[in-house]
């Protein structure tokens, strides 16, 4: 696993794609930058969420919550 890689994609997948996008995506959108993610980092989805909810202190769903109710900065 590498460690330093999925971090990059969590980090793209928060600040490229939820930050500039959030809003307009839908769960299932969702669902499949999540996959896309979790590829491009190499690693399976679970791990790849445990890495994002470590780095994040929530998963993508609620990230995305928190951008639409204005709490992310």
């Amino acid at each position: 696993m590498n460690r330093e890689l999925i971090e990059s994609c969590c980090d793209e997948l928060a600040f490229d794609n939820l930050d500039v996008a959030g809003v307009e995506l839908s769960e299932n959108q969702l669902d499949v930058a999540i996959d896309k993610a979790a590829e491009k980092a190499g690693t399976d989805r679970a791990t790849f969420l445990a890495v994002f909810e470590e780095l994040f202190r929530c998963n993508p769903f609620t990230y995305v919550e928190n951008l639409l109710e204005g709490e992310v900065s």
